[in-house]
Parts: structure tokens; sequence; C-alpha cells
């Protein structure tokens, strides 16, 4: 499915990627601010054990909004030179000309593609991955972490 969106549409989507991912969520903008239902299904989904990123430009989100994303747990990074906006989980991806802020969904004319391409949301990861940090999305386990991992799974199974 490859979807285009505007306006209104893209916060939702955004808000639907968050609430369907179960590996990861990676948010790439340069601007942001949190608003009630983001900060929400952020949190739910870190308690769920979500992975979630936000790559956003040095000096322009205010370290009131970086220090309650640090709080609920985000993996947060600053990037100098970022412009790109993109939206990430392993089922789905969002690429739009609108950063996260309320404002920028209310007052500015944006456009956005939703899609679950696995071809593209390949390119995406591998932007974010090989373009944008230099590292995984998510970090490779140990040989000696997945046997941890699958004997707690075992254990909580019985």
């Amino acid at each position: 499915m490859n979807k285009v969106i505007t306006d209104q549409e893209i916060p939702n989507e955004i808000i639907n990627l968050i609430k369907e991912s179960e590996e990861y969520v990676v948010i790439v903008s340069p601007y942001l601010d949190l608003w009630g239902h983001l900060t929400t299904q952020l949190k739910m989904k870190i308690e769920r054990g979500v992975s979630i990123q936000l790559h956003y430009r040095t000096n322009e989100v205010k370290s009131k909004t970086l220090k309650e994303l640090k709080q609920i747990g985000v993996k947060l990074n600053n990037i100098d030179t970022l412009h790109s906006k993109l939206y990430l989980s392993e089922k789905k991806g969002i690429i739009s000309s609108m950063n996260l802020y309320k404002f920028s969904s209310e007052e500015s004319r944006e456009m956005g593609l939703v899609s679950d391409e696995r071809s593209l949301l390949k390119q995406y990861k591998h932007y974010i991955e090989n373009e944008l940090t230099n590292e995984p999305i998510i970090p490779k386990k140990s040989w000696l972490d997945r046997g941890k991992d699958l004997l707690v799974n075992q254990l909580t199974d019985d």
C-alpha cells in the first residue's frame, strides 16, 4: 500500500504507525513538539518493549521536550544539519514535508506518503542506518543475549 496523505492525515498516520509497531519506531524530524496522543502512544509502546528513537536537529527542540522524552525512555540523537522528515517502524513508513509540530498540521499545507511496501521500508531503514546515524536501528544481540531471551520466553510461557 502506498497512499498520499495531507495536512491532518499526517499526524493521525504517525500515531497509527506508533500504535501498530511491535519492534521499533524511528522518528526523524528536525523540529518537534509533543502533544497528548503522541506522548501517550510513545509511553505505551516503550512500556511494551518497543525501541523508540528520535533524531532531531541540534538546538531546535526545547530542552523540556527532550527531558520528557528521555524520562519515558526515548533514545535521543541530535544531528546538526538534519532537514529530513521520516517516521518508520518495522511495519510502515511515512516520508513527509511536515515537522512534528501541531502548528504544522494545523497551519501549513503539508503532504506525505505512507507505505507498507517492504522494498521502500528497507530503503528508509538503509537511509537511517547508513546515511543518518551509521548505527543499526536495533543493535544485534549476542548469542548469550539471544539464549537468555529464549529462556525467559520459555519460562514465562509455562
